[in-house]
């Protein structure tokens, strides 16, 4: 399952309202939220390749499994990946940001 909206100009919805309402109307928990969000991306029509060899348990690709979360991989072949895939570009900056919220707790 995952939350998605339509474009928000056209239809008026915001998505944080529908994370606010899982949370406070469904007792959805982080861990729940956060599959989600990674689901949203996995399905979303985004081009390139995903981030994910298996979505089920989110296993990087070999390219980028080595490598530390950070706004700009160090090794080559992940950066190469990341350039080649709009869609693990945009999962890769989600597990950043995943990484450095959870830094926090």
């Amino acid at each position: 399952m995952s939350l998605a909206t339509d474009d928000e100009g056209i239809v008026r919805s915001e998505l944080t309202w529908y994370f606010r309402r899982a949370v406070e109307g469904y007792n959805i928990g982080y861990l729940t939220l956060k599959r989600m969000v990674r689901d949203s991306l996995e399905h979303a029509f985004l081009p390139g390749e995903s981030l994910w060899v298996a979505a089920e348990d989110f296993t990087i690709v070999p390219a980028c499994a080595n490598e530390k979360l950070s706004d700009r991989p160090a090794g080559a072949p992940c950066r190469n990946f990341l350039a080649g895939s709009e869609k693990a570009r945009l999962q890769w900056k989600e597990e950043n940001e995943f990484a450095r919220f959870e830094s926090r707790f």
